[in-house]
């Protein structure tokens, strides 16, 4: 390990040892101000894995803002993780804060990722990663929680960031408000996807049991590739739902979706794109969705779940399946200028029926298409 200053300062880790890495974060916990500003960047100087033992982020550090982590590059800078425990566990510590250029890798099942404890007197906030990448089984890959008097962990944006073939996730990817049973969990808001990559194997990749306001634009492409879900002779089974978005209660203000430029492959008749129980003050909408691509192979299935009064809106999409209701109906279900790659009408009706919306809930949907 070697401290360096050149341009921005960092403290440097050449080594890819557990060893070398705690010797890093060590002496760049070390130089900070008092008031916990990071003076250095803290750089995984390696082409190649690290077989982490220990946590990146000791406990009682206090809150440190303007933390910086980043490797060389995706695939390239491999932090390696064999524990159910967070591989960093954030209680508070955490503002103003950016990881970037690596992979995190499972060799175990349901291996704990990125998590981040936050109440009102300590907090994490406005975080972004750019360019890092989920491989294996994980419990989680980032996942926000909170006692009862949580607050934050907001404001958090995700670029570039991308799911290898064969990472799957037992709740999901994106999990947010892991205790929903603490109602200030819905404090937990904004939260911006661009140009993701999430093609992992199977699994949940955005799961909101509390809080919300989540972004998705650019070009995001999705999709279960079944990788790690192997039937008994071997095949790949793509299953899950890509989008879960739980139904609270929730506070106003916070059951918002909206997905600009998704390329969904749903690869399966058990591969969904979102199954929502937001209430009568959410709002879902996608924009420029195409999740046509795999449908001439799967048929005309089920492609989502709506089971709350929120409103839902397509716009300028290419469907491949239909939009299945139960439970409670949307209060609205608005179609503008999409196309159906079944000739499925765009108006509610029956199960059974060539609808585009298929219900099976007392009352009949309101649909608007035009």
């Amino acid at each position: 390990m070697t401290v360096a200053y050149v341009g921005l300062p960092y403290t440097v880790i050449d080594a890819p040892t557990d060893a070398a890495v705690q010797a890093g974060i060590t002496a760049w916990l070390a130089d900070k101000t008092p008031a916990g500003m990071m003076r250095t960047r803290l750089l995984f100087n390696w082409i190649g894995t690290a077989k982490l033992l220990t946590p990146l982020l000791p406990a009682g550090t206090g809150q440190l803002q303007g933390v910086i982590w980043e490797g060389l590059a995706k695939r390239g800078t491999i932090l390696q993780w064999a524990s159910v425990d967070p591989i960093v566990s954030a209680r508070g510590q955490l503002r103003n804060f950016r990881f970037g250029r690596f992979s995190l890798q499972s060799v175990v099942p349901n291996a704990g990722g990125l998590y981040l404890l936050s109440s009102a007197a300590a907090s994490n906030q406005d975080g972004a990663l750019e360019d890092v990448e989920w491989m294996g089984s994980w419990a989680y890959g980032f996942g926000l929680n909170g006692p009862a008097t949580a607050n934050l962990n907001s404001e958090i944006a995700f670029i570039r960031c991308a799911l290898s073939n064969d990472a799957s996730f037992t709740n999901a990817w994106l999990w947010s408000g892991m205790t929903p049973s603490h109602p200030q969990e819905d404090q937990f808001v904004n939260y911006h996807l661009q140009d993701c990559k999430l093609e992992g194997s199977h699994g949940t990749w955005i799961r909101m049991d509390k809080g919300g306001c989540v972004v998705a634009d650019g070009f995001n492409s999705w999709l279960h590739t079944g990788q790690s879900n192997l039937d008994a002779k071997g095949q790949p089974q793509p299953a899950g739902t890509m989008v879960i978005l739980g139904p609270g209660p929730h506070a106003d203000g916070v059951q918002m979706f909206h997905a600009t430029g998704v390329r969904a492959e749903l690869r399966s008749a058990q591969s969904r794109l979102i199954d929502s129980a937001w209430g009568a003050g959410g709002h879902v909408t996608f924009s420029g969705l195409s999740d046509a691509a795999d449908s001439f192979k799967v048929g005309n299935v089920q492609s989502a779940t709506y089971r709350g009064a929120g409103r839902v809106s397509y716009r300028d999409c290419e469907l491949g399946g239909w939009h299945g209701v139960t439970g409670i109906a949307p209060l609205q279900v608005t179609y503008d200028s999409c196309s159906s790659r079944y000739g499925n009408t765009f108006q509610a009706g029956p199960l059974g029926s060539t609808a585009q919306l298929r219900y099976d809930t007392a009352a009949k949907p309101l649909v608007t298409a035009r």
